[in-house]
């Protein structure tokens, strides 16, 4: 599956339907995808006034680590590259309990 269009690009697919009245064909080729995509964007901006659907969920699995993890085990490493995994894993664990 390919990865969702930008927001800018789905408001440019509604721009290019409502003021130029470009045919599904031609918007599909000019934002590079399929006419069924053109097609639910354009039901999406229809149903809810907008290019994405606010009621969608975001997919996939909810992050393990948090924002400040993130930020020790970039300042791990550039303090110590050369550190093991679980050397890494044991510091950030003494360090979130």
């Amino acid at each position: 599956m390919p990865p969702p269009l930008p927001k800018a690009l789905r408001d440019n697919i509604v721009r290019w339907r409502n003021e130029h009245n470009y045919t599904y064909r031609r918007i599909a080729e000019l934002a590079n995808c399929s006419i069924g995509t053109v097609s639910n964007i354009l039901q999406c901006y229809h149903d809810h006034g907008q290019s994405t659907n606010p009621l969608g969920q975001r997919t996939g699995r909810n992050r393990i680590l948090e924002e400040g993890d993130l930020v020790f085990l970039d300042d791990l490493m550039e303090r110590d590259p050369c550190l093991y995994l679980d050397e890494i894993q044991d510091q950030l664990c003494d360090v979130r309990d």
